[in-house]
């Protein structure tokens, strides 16, 4: 989508930055710097979303299964639909 010029959404159940999920630490276990871009996910993913006008929606509470939220697919389809 974002290659053809449109506008990328997309939900996360995971309301904790990525850094704090990766460990919440300045290097990883193999010495890697873990940058802290305060983003709910990884910097390629949820900054491609922005950068292409779309909108990440972060869950404000569990969804109803592990890894999907009726309501927030819901908010995904009515943005796109403006």
């Amino acid at each position: 989508m974002i290659g053809q010029g449109k506008p990328a959404f997309g939900f996360t159940l995971e309301s904790q930055y990525y850094r704090e999920r990766a460990g919440a630490t300045d290097l990883d276990e193999l010495g890697h710097t873990v940058e802290d871009f305060e983003m709910s996910d990884n910097l390629m993913i949820e900054g491609g979303i922005y950068s292409s006008g779309g909108q990440l929606f972060v869950a404000e509470q569990p969804g109803e299964h592990r890894y999907f939220s009726a309501e927030l697919f819901r908010r995904c389809v009515r943005a796109i639909r403006k």
